[in-house]
């Protein structure tokens, strides 16, 4: 089998902690769009993450917050911004609306002016 190179070994890293073909690609330094799928198309990339256990979600979520805070690595704010999208999908904190629209609650009390 065909030893990996380091941006591939970063590639498959990044895919097996959960991140898509393109956002690991492009976080383990390739610039070419659409490059993940090719590199899914490898056979030796493919035996590499046949042959890993799918990580923890304990193990997920510690590399989404550590990416987030630029703590492993990830300095580029594009990486960053991703990992923390990602946890806020997680953790669902936005709520989107149907409409695409923003809601605004009024929590003023009425009458309660000086």
């Amino acid at each position: 089998m065909k030893k990996l190179s380091k941006k591939e070994a970063l590639f498959c890293k990044y895919h097996k902690d959960g991140f898509s073909a393109e956002d690991a690609a492009d976080m383990a330094g390739y610039q070419r769009r659409g490059y993940g799928n090719v590199l899914l198309q490898r056979e030796h990339i493919q035996a590499v993450l046949q042959k890993t256990e799918v990580s923890a979600d304990d193990e997920i979520l510690e590399f989404l917050q550590k990416t987030m805070r630029g703590e492993n690595g990830a300095e580029d704010m594009k990486t960053r911004m991703k990992a923390a999208e990602l946890l806020t999908k997680q953790r669902s904190v936005l709520i989107p609306q149907e409409d695409g629209g923003v809601m605004i609650v009024d929590d003023i009390g009425k009458g309660e002016m000086k």
